[in-house]
């Protein structure tokens, strides 16, 4: 496990690096917690987001083992959904049977508006073909994700 959480970025990015996702754990510090808060930044044909949500150590663990089996078969996909599924949904999966990949994801900022605080809801959804020679370095991160949480008894 590395030491500071900025040294746990994930990068999704494109094969032209033009478009990215990038997922940094806010803290490392958990206790007994079973959540874990990541600041996403994405960037896509000119959009671009940033938010923070909370995602559960099952989610992670189970996104970690998705992604290592999709990285070896080069099939299938990985899903990881936010504590709060529409805060966060990111998929990782197989375009063709040659081995590209591609993201798809939608990551959600709740906010209010007015004196009476209106709620409205801001989502930047989209998907793009995501370096499949990165796939390798994302399940280490994923898998260094899961060691952030306490060892469960």
């Amino acid at each position: 496990m590395r030491g500071e959480p900025d040294d746990l970025m994930l990068d999704f990015r494109s094969p032209t690096g033009g478009e990215f996702l990038a997922m940094t754990p806010v803290t490392d510090r958990l206790g007994e917690a079973v959540s874990l808060k990541l600041r996403i930044e994405v960037q896509l044909h000119g959009f671009s987001a940033q938010c923070e949500v909370w995602v559960e150590q099952l989610a992670v663990v189970e996104f970690a083992s998705a992604l290592k089996r999709l990285e070896e078969s080069r099939r299938g996909d990985a899903l990881l959904q936010g504590e709060d599924p529409e805060d966060l949904e990111l998929k990782v999966s197989s375009l063709d049977s040659v081995g590209h990949m591609l993201l798809e994801f939608k990551v959600t900022r709740l906010t209010v508006a007015g004196d009476k605080g209106r709620p409205l809801s801001i989502q930047l959804t989209g998907g793009f073909e995501l370096d499949p020679s990165l796939l390798p370095a994302l399940v280490t991160g994923v898998t260094d994700l899961t060691a952030l949480f306490p060892a469960r008894r």
